[in-house]
């Protein structure tokens, strides 16, 4: 190829530097960023202290929402109080732009159309048209994916109604249709987004919930079958050459369960899986047993070689601690602003009453106790000391009782080297339920 004229590549090169100084100001004006060091780095270090408890982890997933449990909540807001739904769902938005997926974000833009109220309907009917055009360019991406050429092609295949891509095929080539045609093409591309993602997705939340406590289930009964057989007396040594096998193949199974469930524990997994043995496993109350309701010794003591054997791996029960304080801290701010009888503060879709608050403080007290048997004297110390500075930003009365049940095993001179604050972004210092419920003051502080 002759090369070009020295004028032909200056005025490319112009034209070139043009194009990128547009795009930048596009993405500027759209509050867009390619790449953004500075916010991923901080964004990257909120995140590491969100889930500072997981010490095993040095690199937790970036996700808009804390954990599986608020993205549950937001689930279950969109059918009951699209109002609170949206509020969160731009805070997503505002918070951790780069890092919202598109299809949240398309939800947002459906909600946001559907609950604005306007004296000019030509705003409205701007907002539904753009919701109903990105909702559609969803399938044009996995067309472009899957090599499909087509973008109706794609939307049969997914099932969407034709209706939808005509309406979008008319917005982006003639004109805006009727008000109350958008505003129904809206409610059945939400419908889909629900029934296709919301909806699935919460069934897999369920399904991982599931299956991770029968994981942790089955440790109880490997455990009891490992100390049958060390019991068992023998006397002949092909007697003890089999219980040799059956002792290493007992414990071959321990270690394989105990490493997938522990491998389950890593960034949000974390504080959601706590929240999840605890609202699912010991704070489960069966109504016709009245001595369940003050704490079952039973069912604690059946999982009390389980946290012994997760507590080896990393600091389950001191999680589980922590949980209980923030379930209890939230319940009280939640009551204390609504009528828990007309609007029950849940958590992993569970309602919390005043029932599992008592059985929240027993097992506090039986975990507790548990530690103080087998955890170093110092470690725990350290321990409750961190509970008990992150219980002080929270003056209630309840907050009281954990601060009375924690003081006997905090040792002053043990922690003369831990006295440096930890710096918490807003946000982040926990939460079960989400701070739109509740004044951003009462679960907000810079240090604990």
């Amino acid at each position: 190829m002759p090369n070009q004229p020295s004028g032909t590549k200056k005025r490319n090169n112009e034209n070139r530097l043009i194009a990128q100084i547009k795009k930048q100001k596009f993405l500027n004006k759209h509050n867009y960023n390619e790449i953004n060091p500075d916010k991923q780095r901080n964004f990257a270090m909120e995140q590491h202290l969100r889930f500072k408890t997981d010490i095993h982890n040095s690199e937790c997933p970036l996700t808009v929402w804390t954990n599986w449990n608020e993205w549950l909540y937001v689930k279950q807001l969109l059918v009951n109080n699209m109002q609170e739904a949206l509020s969160t769902l731009s805070l997503w938005r505002q918070k951790y732009r780069d890092q919202v997926p598109v299809i949240i974000e398309t939800t947002f833009y459906l909600v946001e159309g559907l609950i604005i109220t306007s004296n000019n309907s030509s705003v409205k009917e701007q907002m539904l048209s753009n919701a109903i055009v990105r909702f559609v360019n969803l399938f044009s991406n996995l067309s472009s994916k899957q090599g499909v050429g087509h973008m109706s092609v794609n939307t049969t295949i997914a099932d969407c109604p034709k209706i939808l891509l005509d309406i979008r095929n008319q917005i982006s080539h003639k004109r805006f249709p009727h008000l109350e045609l958008l505003i129904c093409a809206a409610k059945q591309a939400l419908m889909w987004l629900k029934l296709r993602y919301w909806d699935k997705q919460e069934a897999q939340i369920e399904e991982y919930q599931t299956n991770w406590l029968n994981d942790c289930k089955k440790i109880i009964p490997l455990l009891l079958k490992k100390k049958e057989i060390e019991e068992r007396e023998v006397t002949h040594k092909k007697e003890r050459v089999t219980k040799l096998t059956q002792l290493n193949n007992v414990e071959k199974d321990i270690n394989t369960t105990v490493s997938s469930v522990v491998s389950e524990l890593k960034g949000p997994n974390l504080s959601f899986l706590l929240e999840t043995f605890i609202m699912k496993e010991l704070l489960v109350i069966n109504n016709n047993n009245s001595k369940r309701k003050k704490g079952n010794n039973d069912n604690f003591n059946t999982n009390r070689q389980l946290l012994d054997l997760l507590d080896s791996h990393l600091d389950f029960s001191v999680g589980l601690l922590r949980t209980i304080i923030i379930i209890v801290r939230d319940f009280e701010i939640y009551s204390s602003k609504y009528d828990i009888s007309q609007k029950p503060m849940t958590a992993l879709n569970i309602p919390i009453t005043l029932d599992m608050i008592e059985i929240c403080f027993v097992y506090f007290d039986k975990i507790l106790t548990n530690l103080s048997k087998t955890k170093e004297k110092v470690k725990l110390s350290v321990d409750c000391k961190e509970l008990i500075d992150f219980i002080k930003i929270n003056e209630t009365e309840l907050m009281q009782e954990f601060l009375t049940r924690l003081e006997p095993y905090h040792q002053e001179k043990s922690n003369t080297n831990n006295n440096t604050p930890i710096f918490i972004p807003p946000g982040c210092s926990g939460s079960l339920i989400l701070s739109s419920l509740l004044v951003k003051t009462d679960i907000d502080d810079a240090f604990i």
